[in-house]
């Protein structure tokens, strides 16, 4: 090949090079501020979230605080201790009318003066999430009772790449969907590009390798152990409050309980732990009114209501 030839013949890949560089730039640009949506559940590092990995596990933390209420720490002050997603962190009502104030509100009605929220719950978080957080949490607080929200997604994990986290809903905390086969370089193109990310998770099915029962039977073992060595750590009573989805009438949802929160119910009444199934106690004829969506969150009156229930059936407010 004579040089005018190669000069014109590598200008051509050079000149390739740059357009194909530039329409992957311009695709990042567009899927970054374009955010796909995927079939399961996805957080990112913002400035709305903090990701946070420690020695006690994978976390995140919204900038929106609604942990504390009622905390000054005055002696005798009943303390609950809540451990949750966003179901009890209340994402479809405003903070004043969320689980941490409006059970609060429940106890001074009871008589108590000065009761305090602990309210650990997060969107997205499943059991090991809540486990890191209530292990990461001063040592020195402790509480009358730990309420830990048993919830669909609690045997679920979350796998981190880049700056976001993940639930892909496989059997291996630590799965990472590879449809390309590139091994380790599929993950740190997945933490870097959202290009390729989009590409790699955009027709991705989450997998289900294990029946329905087996999955709860091998996590209610483990995650029971946790839960009461948690409550021992914090001086506190453990409640297992099981809460159902809003699409199905409760008297349905009882029958599948069974086969999911069945087993961790029974191994916690076998200990005296106590356990309540909101869909033994919600009115039926009120569900409509309960939910403010589809999936599971409440209305400021279903958090009135289930606040009511678990006041009512599970704390002994007559401790001053």
């Amino acid at each position: 090949m004579t040089r005018p030839k190669l000069k014109t013949a590598l200008f051509g890949v050079l000149a390739a090079l740059i357009g194909l560089t530039l329409i992957l730039g311009v695709g990042e640009l567009i899927i970054r501020k374009n955010q796909p949506e995927y079939n399961f559940q996805v957080f990112r590092e913002s400035s709305k979230l903090t990701i946070q990995e420690t020695e006690h596990g994978l976390s995140w933390i919204p900038h929106e605080n609604r942990v504390w209420g009622g905390c000054e720490g005055k002696s005798g002050t009943l303390t609950l201790l809540l451990e949750g997603s966003s179901i009890l962190y209340s994402s479809t009502t405003s903070s004043e009318e969320g689980f941490s104030v409006e059970l609060r509100n429940q106890l001074k009605d009871h008589g108590q003066k000065n009761p305090c929220i602990i309210n650990q719950a997060v969107p997205g978080f499943t059991f090991a999430n809540q486990h890191a957080v209530i292990n990461g949490l001063d040592k020195a607080i402790e509480a009358d009772y730990l309420i830990w929200e048993i919830w669909a997604n609690s045997p679920n994990t979350f796998v981190k790449v880049g700056t976001s986290v993940f639930n892909f809903g496989s059997d291996d905390a630590g799965f990472v969907p590879d449809p390309f086969g590139l091994k380790s370089l599929n993950t740190v193109l997945m933490g870097t590009s959202r290009l390729y990310e989009w590409m790699a998770l955009s027709n991705y099915k989450k997998p289900y390798s294990r029946s329905h029962r087996d999955k709860w039977a091998e996590f209610s073992a483990d995650a029971l152990n946790k839960m009461t060595q948690a409550a021992e750590n914090r001086k506190a009573k453990l409640i297992l409050v099981f809460f159902p989805n809003a699409r199905q009438p409760f008297a349905e949802q009882r029958e599948r309980e069974k086969s999911s929160y069945g087993k961790l119910a029974k191994a916690a009444q076998e200990k005296g732990i106590p356990t309540l199934f909101l869909s033994e106690k919600l009115n039926e004829e009120q569900r409509k009114d309960y939910f403010a969506d589809q999936c599971c969150h409440y209305t400021a009156s279903g958090v009135k209501e289930v606040s009511k229930i678990i006041i009512d059936s599970v704390i002994d407010t007559s401790v001053q």
